[in-house]
């Protein structure tokens, strides 16, 4: 498989990898990169971390997991003022809270 930068410059988009390749990859110059569409869109940048992206260009960091099968989501703000480190430090410090407490029947609101 091709990485980013080949494929970008063979005239690919990230439309022709899989969404894991593309979140494994996430980096601050590839956020930046994004462009708004139509239709407000979420990439996943790793570690139960997306970024949303509107139509107006706003990008804002969100955790989603499922815990005690229902999905919890968490907004950690907008990019650029919350980085991608700070979002991933973030999501690192909520997983070992969930892990703690997994044996409780609801979730708990988790200060973050």
């Amino acid at each position: 498989m091709l990485d980013l930068k080949q494929s970008l410059k063979l005239g690919l988009s990230n439309q022709h990898k899989s969404e894991k390749e593309i979140a494994m990859n996430m980096t601050d110059a590839k956020l930046k990169r994004i462009k708004p569409t139509e239709k407000p869109k979420r990439y996943k940048c790793g570690h139960n971390v997306w970024v949303n992206v509107t139509p107006t260009g706003s990008k804002t960091f969100i955790f989603r997991k499922m815990v005690n099968g229902k999905t919890m989501t968490r907004s950690f703000g907008q990019y650029p003022t919350v980085s991608l480190d700070e979002a991933f430090e973030k999501a690192l410090r909520l997983n070992r809270q969930i892990h703690l407490e997994k044996n409780r029947q609801k979730p708990r609101f988790i200060k973050i």
